[in-house]
């Protein structure tokens, strides 16, 4: 499957346009997180800076990026020999091996 099939969303769309929404719970990470993998909070098992492991209230864990089990954008790009730089993305600590320059952000 080539990139343009994988990822139909970066071919060029002059001249449209539209309402852009954010997710629910349009909050910082599950916004960004579903943004580069093109999947829900729901989907993706994340939403907010804090998640449960369990049902319960007391098992709180930190989102990072090795909670995101989903390919990101700059996965599926570096798979087809593209170069990425990925600076102040939210949720891309620790980074991953297969991109060439990061700034990691929480």
């Amino acid at each position: 499957m080539s990139l343009r099939q994988r990822c139909p969303g970066l071919t060029p769309w002059p001249g449209r346009y539209g309402r852009l929404e954010s997710t629910t719970p349009p909050i910082t990470v599950p916004a960004w997180t579903a943004l580069v993998t093109g999947k829900d909070p729901g989907q993706l098992g994340c939403y907010g800076f804090r998640n449960r492991s369990t049902h319960g209230y007391d098992d709180l864990f930190f989102a990072n990026a090795s909670t995101v089990r989903e390919p990101t954008l700059w996965n599926v790009l570096s798979r087809h020999r593209k170069r990425c730089i990925i600076l102040n993305v939210p949720q891309t600590y620790p980074p991953s091996r297969s991109t060439e320059s990061w700034t990691a952000a929480f």
